[in-house]
């Protein structure tokens, strides 16, 4: 287990280090373009409320994940709920891709009872979840306030982000009637005409699909009132987190609407997963700093954008980086009975 907390222990550090430096990138590109401006705390209370709001954050995921499972697990697990999260959060957050938390989440699940295809179930309708909540706000928030920001053909982004939402929800009721059909059966049979690795490699993809589709449908299914509980979790979930920034804002001096400031996070965060660093270092301080630098308000919005990002990036990052590392020096021991031993041979990676 030394191993492999000294192994954590360094991709951290240069995960963390590829954050700061790119991050640093960016806030440098952005002073530059603001001349003179000094990074500043001018309002302690905002800086307090916007620090309550990160945390509030923390336990609202934890809510989440321990609505969507109690159904299935029999109990809520709400504060090992809350660790997954920031334990994920920190595992993504290292990775210069998206969905590199995904492992340690569906092991997270697994040790509090379910199985790989379930917790894959429960990832992937709160993922559909909050992709819809995200894309619902951005689209209000360019019909509210798109004209205070500087992008061009906003009436082609909007008409791609409803095709993509409509794309997803397509492929759930796509999911869902296979299920409800029957089809499963045929599904799982192996493939036929396949031979060597290659049709192994289809067997296996065949069999998960069958069950993480049998999951999703199960979680759909059994307690519909949870998804729409998580769905108003959600709805908290992005308002709370992105009135980090807006209060970040303020603390530093920033005078402009906080509605708008709110708005453009969400445009950020739904782009955010195209940025090739980690955690989206870079791209999102120029992203947010474009989007609401062209409003004339008095203060620091430099010093607005690195209280943002510390909260909201690199605070949560640091505590489940704990989290991960006890974890390990625990050598990942299931206090559950009835988990899958095979898929707890093996600590997730979180390269």
């Amino acid at each position: 287990m030394k191993r492999d907390t000294h192994h954590h222990i360094k991709q951290t550090a240069i995960g963390l280090g590829a954050g700061v430096l790119f991050s640093a990138i960016g806030l440098f590109i952005v002073s530059r373009e603001l001349k003179g401006e000094s990074i500043q705390v001018s309002e302690p209370g905002p800086l307090i409320a916007a620090v309550c709001l990160a945390i509030l954050t923390w336990l609202i995921q934890g809510a989440m994940f321990s609505t969507l499972i109690k159904p299935l697990a029999g109990r809520a697990e709400f504060f090992r709920m809350v660790r997954l999260y920031l334990g994920s959060h920190s595992v993504g957050d290292i990775t210069p891709f998206m969905g590199g938390e995904i492992p340690y989440e569906v092991w997270g699940l697994n040790r509090a009872g379910l199985t790989p295809s379930m917790g894959g179930a429960i990832l992937a309708v709160k993922a559909i979840l909050n992709f819809t909540v995200l894309v619902a706000g951005t689209v209000v928030g360019f019909v509210l306030y798109g004209g205070e920001f500087s992008i061009k053909d906003s009436g082609k982004i909007l008409l791609g982000i409803a095709a993509g939402v409509a794309l997803v929800w397509a492929l759930v009721a796509f999911l869902i009637e296979r299920r409800s059909s029957g089809s499963s059966s045929r599904d799982s049979d192996p493939p036929r005409g396949q031979s060597g690795r290659w049709g192994a490699w289809r067997q296996k993809a065949s069999s998960f699909y069958v069950e993480l589709r049998s999951g999703f449908s199960e979680v759909w299914r059994k307690e519909p009132r949870a998804i729409f509980v998580c769905a108003a979790l959600h709805l908290l979930y992005w308002s709370a987190y992105t009135a980090i920034g807006a209060l970040a804002l303020m603390a530093s001096g920033w005078s402009g609407n906080p509605f708008e400031a709110m708005a453009a996070l969400l445009v950020v965060y739904l782009l955010l997963p195209l940025s090739p660093t980690p955690g989206g270092s870079g791209a999102a301080e120029l992203g947010f700093a474009a989007l609401i630098g062209s409003q004339s308000t008095h203060g620091s919005l430099l010093g607005g954008i690195v209280i943002w990002r510390i909260l909201s990036y690199y605070l949560p990052l640091l505590v489940g980086a704990f989290f991960v590392g006890k974890d390990l020096e625990s050598g990942f021991e299931t206090t559950h009975h009835g988990t899958e031993p095979e898929a707890l041979a093996t600590p997730p990676e979180s390269s």
